[in-house]
């Protein structure tokens, strides 16, 4: 055991709050829709995040993934929220006011993605043109 991190370094505390935003999100909108989608979906990029680390293969600095949890927030609950009025077994009545939910929570992850991306690539062409 001597050589094994402990769970406190390998806990990834940003999606950890994103997972708790996402649960706070679900009970404000449980009346319209199951949103408990999302427990499966930040359960696995929790665990995959933790066993990278434990393995010593990923190294990410907490404003990172501060970065990437304030992304994954939208993306899972619009995938959520959209999964919640397709899904064939659905026991509540459709709601548009969900499905454009969800739409625009996936596009606002995608619009974060994006600028994140553009931000990148202005960084590595200053620092190869510097």
């Amino acid at each position: 055991m001597a050589g094994v991190p402990s769970l406190r370094s390998v806990m990834p505390w940003w999606y950890v709050g994103g997972l708790a935003l996402s649960f706070l999100v679900a009970l404000l909108l449980a009346p319209v829709a199951n949103l408990a989608l999302t427990a499966p979906l930040w359960a696995g990029v929790i665990g995959t995040s933790i066993r990278d680390r434990r393995r010593g293969t990923e190294q990410m600095l907490p404003r990172q993934e501060a970065v990437v949890a304030m992304v994954l927030t939208p993306g899972l609950l619009g995938i959520a929220a959209l999964a919640s009025q397709v899904w064939p077994f659905q026991r509540g009545a459709f709601d548009a006011r969900v499905l454009v939910g969800g739409v625009v929570a996936l596009v606002a992850a995608a619009v974060l993605f994006l600028a994140l991306r553009i931000r990148g690539d202005r960084r590595r062409r200053r620092a190869r043109g510097a």
